[in-house]
């Protein structure tokens, strides 16, 4: 088994003479699920990867690199040798334009995945097990009909099925060769085109924020998201595109800014574009801002007070608004019209709603978790009933008591987390707490209000929905100018600028793409392998 280095087998067989000593007499079972357990946990990480420029680093490598964090490729061959040594007949598969089903979620909130590694291994049981640890999946293969595969629950690890366009068979050699192309320069910004974490929580203005990175090989575009996760109001998201020569120094760069219900790997789920800026739009929007409005005050009261000052902010912003589609206008209209009015609203109050009204809202929610854990409790009940055999119940009606368990765990854990949100907002960040809590009782109050409704209240007020433009796009300018370093890979650079130039530097011979064909054992000539993770 020479396909993987030598150095990462040693470390391999000493890790597992050891689990030998403390665990005896363990089944295929115990030791598939302990791969599992194992791996589990491990951190998904590739800013290391950023920092020492190698991409795809063997265990041995990582430990002589200081490289922490996994992604779904780099972990094939950790758990692929450890599964050997175990007797696993461990199999490398790889999964292209994947989808996990989860039943709660609609086809628009399902995230699709163009690719991702995994392992199958014989557990001495009637069916092959799938190890997947950054899905949490663990479990026999139940189905697999070439688009579908149907995987048990096995303890904590959930049910799942999965569809997929192909499944891609590797054999370790050709794993093996995989990963030693990913340890080109030029060929390993592949693991960039598909998308990498490179931070899972990074902290901006007490946010924490998720950083993904991403490359466009055909227009030679690094970009990266920013996800900044919101108490009680949608997420906001920042994407910083650069445009790179031939030697990977800048061209130029652009600022997208986006809300949206929630992420997926390369996309969002509901996502509203609110349009393209450089940095230096920020700056000049937050010194106009300044001159009349201090930090957290609402813009509305100066710009109704000062008409030069509103002209001066909303014709700042006016060609980014312009610049957006019809469509993409109408999909954030009544959005503007209600953060315009509540700009608006009582320019003499700091703060439109009082403690009282906060506190009213507090105690609905928390009310609401409670009314849903008491509807839960029967139906945990009587499951259990069944489950310890006292009464016995169709197939069917645990199946649909199962399914309401997991709606309902489902709603109480968000509404649960919104609460503690906004409760450690209000003891720690009281300010903020107060803005926000401003801003979704406002929201809520406004929520049945048609838009041509909305649209005359705002032409009363003699104001205009650019206001509430300004207003949306403000919120932003802390978190741009907070996060410059992230959004620019500033620290790490230098290893993208060194693997561009390799990837446009002559070639002789250059090296054909391994990817292998859902009928084939034989390396074809795919368009692109897409390594994600």
């Amino acid at each position: 088994m020479n396909a993987f280095p030598e150095e990462s087998w040693k470390i391999a067989r000493e890790d597992m003479e050891i689990a030998k000593r403390n665990t005896k007499n363990k089944t295929a079972f115990s030791w598939a699920y302990a791969m599992m357990y194992s791996y589990a946990d491990s951190a998904y990480g590739f800013r290391n990867c950023l920092r020492t420029g190698n991409f795809a680093p063997y265990d041995h490598e990582r430990i002589a690199q200081n490289i922490t964090g996994f992604n779904c490729t780099t972990i094939i061959p950790s758990i692929y040798m450890r599964a050997h040594i175990a007797g696993l007949e461990p199999r490398i598969v790889q999964f292209i334009d994947f989808t996990n089903i989860d039943p709660k979620e609609s086809k628009e909130e399902r995230d699709k995945m163009e690719s991702h590694f995994a392992l199958i291994v014989n557990a001495g049981r009637k069916h092959e097990y799938l190890i997947d640890p950054f899905h949490s999946i663990f479990g026999p293969i139940l189905k697999d009909n070439g688009q579908e595969m149907r995987v048990g629950k096995v303890g904590k690890y959930r049910a799942v099925r999965r569809t997929y366009r192909q499944l891609i068979p590797y054999t370790p050699e050709q794993f093996g060769a995989l990963m030693t192309r990913m340890h080109d320069p030029a060929q390993s910004l592949e693991m960039l085109e598909a998308g990498q974490k490179v931070w899972g929580e990074r902290t901006v203005l007490h946010s924490n924020c998720q950083v993904m990175a991403y490359y466009d090989s055909e227009r030679n575009i690094l970009t990266t998201r920013l996800y900044i996760p919101q108490v009680a109001i949608r997420p906001k998201v920042v994407y910083c595109h650069q445009k790179l020569d031939e030697n990977g120094d800048l061209i130029e760069r652009e600022i997208e800014l986006f809300n949206a219900k929630d992420k997926f790997w390369r996309g969002l789920s509901q996502g509203k574009r609110l349009g393209s800026f450089t940095f230096g739009f920020f700056e000049g929007l937050q010194s106009r801002i300044r001159e009349q409005v201090q930090r957290r005050q609402r813009i509305g009261p100066s710009a109704l007070s000062i008409p030069e000052f509103a002209s001066r902010i909303e014709e700042y912003v006016t060609p980014a608004f312009d610049s957006l589609s019809p469509t993409e206008q109408k999909d954030i209209r009544k959005m503007l019209l209600v953060r315009a009015l509540y700009e608006t609203e009582k320019p003499e109050q700091q703060y439109l709603f009082t403690d009282e009204e906060r506190t009213k809202y507090l105690k609905r929610m928390l009310s609401s978790i409670w009314t849903q854990c008491d509807e839960r409790k029967p139906i945990s009940r009587e499951e259990y009933v069944h489950k310890v055999k006292l009464e016995k119940h169709p197939t069917e009606r645990i199946r649909e008591l199962r399914r309401e368990e997991k709606r309902l765990d489902k709603e109480i854990k968000q509404k649960d987390d919104e609460f503690i949100e906004l409760i450690t907002l209000r003891n720690r960040y009281k300010p903020a707490f107060l803005r926000t809590m401003d801003k979704v009782l406002y929201a809520q109050k406004l929520e049945d209000i048609s838009i041509e409704s909305l649209e005359k209240r705002l032409k009363r007020k003699d104001t205009d929905i650019l206001l509430g433009y300004v207003a949306t796009i403000a919120d932003f300018v802390p978190y741009v100018r907070n996060a410059y370093e992230e959004l620019t890979l500033h620290d790490t650079m230098q290893t993208i600028k060194d693997k561009i130039k390799a990837k446009y530097a002559p070639k002789i011979n250059p090296a054909v793409p391994l990817v292998l064909s859902a009928t084939e054992q034989e390396p074809v000539l795919p368009v692109q392998a897409a390594l994600g993770g």
